[in-house]
């Protein structure tokens, strides 16, 4: 991408839900059941009806523990499900038998900025809590109470990722938005790099719209063997958000596009 002007803005119209999609998981979540997150990627692709471009989909392993490190893009009228979706239809290209195609990391703590600072509405967690249990989600709480469920949430990763599976993570989390890259989340780095360190692939991913697309764009590998003899010995913690910059057109690199 680098030397290419590309027209950034917002899909128009935004894409809409797909009814049937959203209706059966309304009974899904009713019955605490599971959905085949693999049939609902598509549905939602297809919902974009083309308007939406890929690249370096050949870096995803068909096969082995990889997990996709990724820009949270999400505004108003753009759920961060979109580009989600389109992840995950990418995915079961590279590996069609996979359901889930991607095991996605998610908060099941309604936040949001109110008044000035961000509050927690527990009302909604019940619903996020669904959602994550009938597209089988790694949940997340970041309640400083909560250290054994992160615990919990680390060992059922452990076990995802011995059986080849692919993650899927934001490492600027919830407050991440459609803009420039933004910081990451306290210990996100040093998560990936403890995935990398026990033997995962992490795969650097940009996601973002221009020219009335969303577009993908995934990275080359960054593994502990890749680390030594490209980046001068410095760790994935160091390397993730530049690689993730690197996907993104230079408007939107935010600090990392000095890096």
């Amino acid at each position: 991408m680098e030397g290419t002007h590309i027209p950034l803005g917002s899909l128009s119209p935004n894409p809409r839900f797909p009814r049937m999609t959203m209706w059966r998981l309304g009974l899904t979540i009713l019955r605490h059941g599971r959905q085949s997150l693999a049939a609902d990627s598509a549905s939602f692709v297809g919902a974009l009806a083309g308007r939406w471009t890929a690249a370096g989909l050949e870096h995803v392993p068909p096969s082995g523990p990889v997990c996709l490190a990724i820009n949270h893009w999400q505004r108003p009228g753009l759920w961060i499900g979109w580009p989600g979706m389109l992840l995950g239809w990418l995915v079961r290209q590279r590996r069609p038998q996979t359901d889930p195609p991607i095991r996605w990391l998610v908060l099941t703590e309604l936040r949001l900025p109110l008044l000035g600072r961000e509050r927690h509405l527990a009302l909604g967690d019940i619903f996020l809590r669904r959602v994550a249990h009938a597209w089988d989600m790694v949940t997340l709480s970041v309640a400083s109470n909560q250290t054994s469920k992160r615990a919990e949430s680390l060992r059922r990763l452990r076990r995802l990722t011995d059986a080849g599976a692919v993650i899927g993570f934001f490492p600027e989390g919830h407050l991440g938005v459609a803009g420039p890259l933004g910081q990451p989340q306290t210990g996100a780095t040093r998560f990936l790099d403890w995935l990398a360190q026990s033997g995962v692939t992490v795969l650097p991913v940009g996601v973002y719209e221009a020219s009335n697309c969303l577009h993908a764009r995934i990275g080359p590998p960054l593994t502990p063997d890749r680390q030594s003899d490209q980046h001068t010995g410095r760790s994935i913690e160091a390397q993730i958000m530049p690689a993730i910059a690197a996907q993104l057109p230079p408007a939107l690199r935010g600090r990392w596009g000095a890096i």
